[in-house]
């Protein structure tokens, strides 16, 4: 009997190590036909919003605000509103499902082209500058959670996808 469960235990190991490798090697050949669709990132990193002084103190759940990091790392993609679709993506997902009230954005000086789709395009105002590090920081800020998802919703309306598409794939309509 002891051989038995050795040789059932020893069994199953073999299939489970031989499952992660054919798991591994799938996973390894995804990757490789689609690195190339990676053209950047978006990330948001969440903390407590400190409530101001003439705000309403009612709040019952603990108030969010995220800062928001885009970067479309892929020369050859950039303004083409997919800084933009990503950004209101994530920031749809915060708003829903991690309550954010406050996004903030941390942009250098010298970066024009941000500034101007988060001040022109997504309605963020200017709330700070630090000289010491030449760098904006812009806010799009809502009373409540589900104002952001309204906000972030509107933005969401006004894309032109077909535009989008064809000038990803290079075929201008």
């Amino acid at each position: 009997a002891t051989t038995t469960t050795t040789t059932t235990t020893s069994t199953t190991a073999t299939t489970t190590t031989n499952t992660s490798d054919h798991y591994q090697t799938q996973n390894d050949e995804y990757v490789e036909q689609n690195v190339n669709a990676m053209v950047g990132d978006v990330n948001l990193f969440i903390s407590p919003l400190e409530q101001d002084d003439d705000e309403d103190t009612e709040h019952e759940e603990e108030r969010v605000q995220a800062e928001l990091d885009i970067m479309i790392a892929e020369a050859s993609v950039r303004r083409l509103g997919l800084g933009k679709e990503a950004s209101c993506l994530m920031m749809l997902y915060g708003a829903r499902k991690l309550n954010v009230e406050r996004y903030f954005v941390k942009i250098k000086e010298d970066n024009v082209a941000s500034r101007k789709l988060f001040e022109n395009q997504m309605s963020f105002v200017e709330c700070n500058y630090a000289a010491c590090f030449g760098e904006y920081e812009l806010e799009l800020r809502k009373p409540t959670a589900e104002a952001m998802v309204e906000t972030v919703l509107s933005l969401l309306d006004n894309r032109d996808w077909e535009s989008w598409q064809s000038q990803l794939s290079g075929t201008e309509k």
